[in-house]
């Protein structure tokens, strides 16, 4: 089979180095299964009919419409470009997990001029992650004076207030159905691997991650696409191909 893998871009990556280096793995993985992989970091200069199958770290809008028109034509793409937007729709998320009674920190979208006054608050942007800086943990009115300033400077005009949970936090990491929590072997691991699971459900999401955090209860406090896998990338990368190869056949 021929598969196309497009890179993350350099602009949306919080971990550039690492993107690469999953990406690349994966290929190497699916070569081994006998599979010919081209990689790219321009992926409009290609015919994409050539292809069985598409993996794609892609963030940048322009290539999600592009590749959004090839996933209708009926070229599976990993992750979908749909399910990234409404990944990258925070709003949206927190919307979701709601509704489905996946519990998480007390969390609402306001006006960048109406964020209340009280320490400690998490800050993230409405419209993105993953990306160093689009996430502020504020301990004091100081903080609070440059996290705004940084995101009004920005242009950003509402966030995503989040009330800050004590207590230990655990990094998940998804492929299909099998959830990972490679640093944690604490309780409430059951918990963690079913709302991950059914979050990546609900949005359509193969290949994700995200973080977690456990004080006796389980809150779910971010869901990204696509994460980089440093600790599990070995493993990740053979897990991650075989859930493509899997793909082309459906």
């Amino acid at each position: 089979m021929r598969i196309l893998g497009i890179y993350r871009e350099a602009n949306t990556a919080g971990k550039p180095e690492a993107d690469i280096k999953i990406a690349d793995a994966v290929a190497d993985e699916l070569r081994i299964r006998g599979h010919e992989v081209v990689m790219t970091d321009n992926p409009e200069t290609y015919d994409f009919g050539e292809f069985n199958i598409i993996f794609s770290m892609a963030r940048n809008p322009s290539t999600l419409d592009i590749l959004e028109k090839v996933e209708d034509k009926g070229i599976n793409v990993v992750n979908s470009p749909k399910a990234i937007r409404r990944c990258f729709n925070r709003k949206f998320v927190y919307d979701i997990m709601q509704q489905n009674k996946i519990p998480l920190p007390k969390t609402e979208v306001l006006s960048i001029d109406d964020v209340p006054v009280f320490f400690p608050i998490v800050l993230k942007r409405i419209d993105t992650h993953g990306k160093s800086g689009d996430t502020a943990l504020v301990k004091n009115e100081q903080e609070m004076q440059e996290t705004l300033e940084r995101f009004q400077s920005i242009g950003v005009k509402h966030l995503i207030v989040q009330h800050f949970i004590e207590g230990t936090n655990v990094k998940f990491y998804g492929i299909g159905e099998k959830v990972y929590l490679p640093d944690y072997d604490g309780e409430g691991k059951e918990d963690m691997t079913n709302f991950a699971g059914r979050i990546a459900r609900l949005l359509g999401m193969n290949v994700y991650g995200g973080d977690i955090i456990y004080n006796g209860d389980v809150f779910v406090i971010d869901f990204n696409d696509w994460p980089s896998f440093s600790s599990i990338r070995e493993q990740a990368a053979k897990d991650i191909a075989e859930l493509i190869v899997n793909k082309i056949s459906e």
